[in-house]
């Protein structure tokens, strides 16, 4: 069944198929990205710092690292949500600053920190630290060469420093701005905008849930809006271990910006525990608001309560 419905995105300034963001970028939404993530960045910093120093237990290192890049780049990205930019390269570019603001106070507080630990009575402080790159970059190479942590326990113990150090280093930091641009990424994408009302649109929701079918035909009827073969497909239980879900976003305030996505989801069994996996077939196609009614309320056969994965198997259908 060909849908002869054409679509008009009046609150939509691209005419792409799909939805991008328009790349606007107020100059009140830099200043607050700048400014929210500067404050995580400093309070990240100090938390860090002494919470590495203080408590050097492996794996809590490794969260506080990606959680000190991850939230810094959330922050920022917030703050521009607030502000309404619209361009994920900016929101990009405005995280890595804040993140390199954010991981050079790191070094300050982190080498008075030691120095608060091992040399109680030094008179080294955070300003002098901070007015001196040339007295930092002295005193972290000095730390450098005599390591501030060990490998082992009592007596086998030995401390890290030179190169391997270094190395470390270096990996902490790729750690860091790698989570930091991960994050903003993902949050300053996670909603559509719709430039007609000045607002983000709502979060995703469940239009419907199908049966798999070909991702390659599903998709290419989609584009010339042909609805046909994703409304042929049977419906299954929100359950399913193998199934698509259409999800929908739109503007809260006119409705006439409309987007779907198209996410294949497969349940799949490793040493008896059961893990989704999501594979997007479909990024936010526009479409008009009585196309999405459509998909909506065509009565299709009803679900199938879903089986148990057979033993060995990775999924199972139910359709």
């Amino acid at each position: 069944m060909a849908n002869s419905i054409q679509p008009r995105y009046t609150a939509v300034v691209q005419p792409d198929l799909f939805y991008r963001h328009s790349d606007t970028a107020p100059p009140m939404g830099l200043l607050l990205a700048a400014a929210m993530g500067l404050i995580a960045g400093i309070v990240g910093a100090f938390a860090y710092a002494y919470l590495e120093v203080w408590i050097p237990i492996v794996y809590l290192n490794i969260l506080l690292t990606t959680g000190f890049g991850a939230g810094v780049g959330l922050s920022t990205a917030f703050g521009a949500k607030l502000g309404n930019v619209r361009s994920s390269k900016v929101v990009i570019i405005i995280a890595c600053a804040t993140t390199l603001i954010a991981y050079y106070l790191c070094w300050i507080v982190w080498a008075k920190a030691i120095l608060d630990r091992d040399v109680p009575d030094h008179t080294v402080t955070l300003g002098l630290l901070l007015r001196s790159p040339g007295d930092l970059y002295y005193l972290i190479s000095a730390l450098n060469g005599v390591g501030t942590w060990a490998i082992g326990h009592g007596t086998s113990a030995q401390n890290v420093s030179g190169i391997f150090l270094t190395l470390v280093w270096i990996i902490e930091a790729g750690v860091i701005f790698t989570c930091s641009v991960l994050a903003a990424k993902f949050f300053a994408n996670a909603r559509i905008f719709c430039e007609g009302c000045s607002v983000w649109g709502e979060k995703e929701a469940e239009l419907r849930l199908t049966a798999p079918g070909d991702s390659l035909a599903v998709r290419r009827s989609l584009e010339a809006h042909d609805f046909s073969y994703l409304l042929s497909l049977p419906k299954v239980a929100a359950g399913a271990y193998h199934k698509w879900a259409t999800l929908h976003e739109k503007c809260s305030i006119c409705g006439k910006l409309n987007a779907i996505s198209i996410i294949e989801r497969t349940v799949k069994v490793e040493k008896k525990k059961k893990k989704m996996v999501e594979k997007r077939l479909l990024h936010r196609l526009l479409v008009h608001p009585q196309e999405v009614e459509q998909l909506r309320n065509w009565n299709a056969p009803a679900a199938v309560e879903p089986s148990e994965p057979a033993p060995g198997s990775d999924w199972t259908t139910t359709a």
